[in-house]
């Protein structure tokens, strides 16, 4: 089970975990990395938690 840290750049609309931080080049990067091998993937959220991919967000900071 990959687990993807959450990052700073974020979008300025609510979307799914997966787009939420997709901004940063560096998650683009690990989920492009990760999606080779796995299934099951989240998305460690330092407000929301663990959070699968799909999983509705609102922006923080």
């Amino acid at each position: 089970m990959p687990l993807l840290g959450c990052t700073k750049l974020k979008t300025s609309y609510p979307a799914p975990a997966k787009e939420l931080d997709s901004v940063s080049p560096l998650f683009r990067k690990a989920l492009a990395y990760v999606q080779h091998d796995a299934e099951d993937i989240y998305v460690l959220s330092a407000k929301y938690g663990l959070v699968t991919l799909d999983q509705p967000l609102e922006p923080y900071e």
